[in-house]
């Protein structure tokens, strides 16, 4: 049964995706495009304007500021929309949006995905080791992984940069087995903990202004920085010159940023033809 979308719908409500043979975060990706089709337009114009019309100023490392994708949405649902359904839906498609041009699924040796979620963060965040992450955005699988009891069979992985603040926000998107669910982790000189408690300090402030209910439902900080961690500890492997990525039909070949392609009408962003599949600790598999 095929699930019919209206643009009120939202990108985190339990769906059932169209019977089709792509992997699952393709599937979320064509969904999310239906949803909002002026996407890959508007992210051409922001990638080449920027928001204040005189070209993007923001860090190389952010494909672009929530801030755009914000608009995106705002657009696409109409002026009734509300600060939440708008707050719900921006972070999701920034993520997928993002990963639309590039595509890649990241599939870690079990052993090695189990070795590195366990791996313990203590201390300050090494921010500039998430500059580098191999792609915008990444999707990670996470087989045998949960979240809040429910299989986590993967997530995207982007970090953002607040055009007014130019603070560093790390966006998790999770594919849980029902539905997507948002997390996000403020970057900067302090514990993954701390990081948290400042995006649930915003969240609640940010809703007492708006007078709109609390957004984070009473999720508390300190579990979800528990459960985040692991995931936290994944991109940051990823991020790492030792990270063993390795593109599944081509040896040899690691993932890179994409590059505009020059046209008529400027510089433009293009999505590959198809998804790619980059093996991680294949040769360490091999050796244990």
């Amino acid at each position: 049964m095929n699930t019919t979308l209206s643009p009120q719908d939202s990108l985190a409500l339990p769906i059932m995706l169209e019977p089709d043979p792509a992997p699952r975060p393709v599937r979320w990706l064509k969904h999310a495009m239906k949803m909002f089709p002026e996407t890959g337009r508007k992210v051409n114009e922001f990638r080449q304007n920027g928001l204040s019309g005189l070209g993007p100023d923001w860090p190389d490392w952010c494909f672009l500021p929530p801030a755009c994708f914000g608009i995106i949405v705002e657009d696409a649902l109409g002026r009734s929309a509300s600060e939440k359904e708008i707050a719900t839906d921006m972070p999701i498609l920034g993520a997928l949006a993002t990963w639309r041009y590039s595509q890649g699924i990241y599939r870690i040796e079990p052993f090695l995905l189990k070795r590195i979620a366990a791996t313990p963060l203590n201390g300050k965040m090494p921010v500039e080791q998430l500059h580098h992450l191999p792609e915008w955005c990444i999707y990670v699988e996470t087989p045998g992984m949960e979240w809040s009891g429910e299989p986590l069979l993967g997530f995207w992985a982007t970090l953002s940069w607040n055009f007014e603040t130019h603070a560093e926000t790390l966006l998790v998107v999770l594919d849980k087995e029902s539905a997507l669910e948002t997390c996000l982790l403020d970057v900067g000189p302090w514990s993954v903990k701390e990081g948290v408690q400042k995006v649930f300090g915003f969240t609640k402030a940010s809703c007492l202004m708006l007078n709109e209910p609390d957004f984070s439902h009473g999720a508390c900080p300190v579990k979800t920085a528990q459960a985040l961690t692991p995931l936290v500890a994944i991109v940051l492997y990823l991020c790492s010159d030792t990270a063993e990525i390795e593109h599944e039909h081509a040896p040899g070949l690691r993932p890179t940023y994409p590059r505009a392609k020059k046209t008529r009408y400027g510089w433009k962003m293009f999505p590959p033809a198809k998804h790619t599949v980059w093996k991680v600790g294949k040769k360490a598999a091999t050796q244990s």
